[in-house]
Order: structure tokens, then sequence, then C-alpha cells
């Protein structure tokens, strides 16, 4: 082969190499065959967060790493949507807290973190978080694993409003901040 093309081959290939990976998912979707419903989202890794209300009016949510190792059971993964702040860190394994008072804790257990977001108390509520994940773009995960490795875990937004919705409440009005002080 001439020097030409074998040059130009190895060019090619060293651009491809440099591009960005490009995480792909589904939209946000809605899971009514689970028990209670829940809005859930996953990539082509295998990285999975879902969110639901229980029987309690407590809003949990749930993260499943993709990889083969288990979470560091040392800490909680955190997380941030787009590249907004806060980056909403979670107290491993604090106590709940009680019914209509903020219930942040977080829960690891092998690949999967649970974290007890809110409770709710009526249609309307001040929640950043959950605002952030109704109108952002991506949700971004951060994570050690007992390996002692360090991964990001990214998933998409899209459709995440109307499937948050179903599984919450229709009726439910979430502000990022209250604005009536």
């Amino acid at each position: 082969m001439p020097a030409f093309p074998k040059i130009l081959c190895t060019a090619l290939l060293a651009a491809l190499c440099t591009l960005p990976v490009r995480i792909v998912a589904a939209p946000w979707q809605l899971d009514e065959s689970a028990e209670p419903r829940r809005a859930v989202v996953e990539n082509d890794r295998g990285d999975r967060f879902s969110v639901w209300l229980d029987s309690n009016g407590v809003v949990t949510a749930n993260f499943r790493s993709g990889t083969r190792a288990a979470l560091n059971a040392g800490s909680c993964p955190t997380f941030q949507v787009d590249a907004r702040l806060p980056l909403h860190h979670y107290r491993l394994n604090a106590e709940p807290a009680a019914v209509g008072t903020a219930t942040a804790e977080c829960r690891v257990a092998d690949r999967e973190s649970t974290y007890r977001l809110l409770t709710l108390s009526g249609p309307r509520i001040v929640s950043p978080v959950l605002y952030q994940l109704m109108n952002g773009n991506r949700l971004i995960f951060r994570f050690a694993t007992v390996d002692g490795a360090y991964h990001e875990a990214v998933l998409p937004l899209t459709r995440s409003k109307q499937a948050l919705s179903g599984a919450l409440g229709d009726d439910l009005e979430v502000l990022a901040s209250d604005d009536s002080q």
C-alpha cells in the first residue's frame, strides 16, 4: 500500500479515537407494572435510575450501577443535574427523619444506592432536586466501587417531567424555591 493512503487511514483512525463517547439511552418511562409505579431511565451501559412515591408519602429514588463491581459501601454516590449547583450529597445510612420533614439519606447495597429524597406534605412542594430532575437535560452520578475505581454514569432527563409526574401524581406542583418569603 502506498504511503499516502496509510497516512490518511492512520490520521482518520486517530481522529475517530479522540471523539467523545456518547451515552445512548432511551427517554424516561413510567413503569406502571411496578408496585408502586416508577419513573425509570436506563442507559446503554446498564446504569439505571428510578423514582417512586411509597405508601407513606416518601419520594424514594434508586440508582443501580452498570459496573461489575459493587459500590463502595463507605460512601454514597453523589449526583448532579447538568452543571447546576448543588451537587447532591446524601448522608450514608442516616436514621429516617419524621414524616413531614426532610428525609435526605442514602443506603448502599451491592451495586445500588437508595435515596429518601423527601416526604410529600401536599400538592405543592419546594424541592430543588425534584425540580432539577424534571427540568434538566442530564443526570450525572459519581461513585467509587469496592475495587477502588472511580466511575461516572450519565443518564438523560428526556421526558423525565412526564414520567415523574406519572409516578408521583399528575397534580403535584414542584417548585425550585419558596418565593413566598
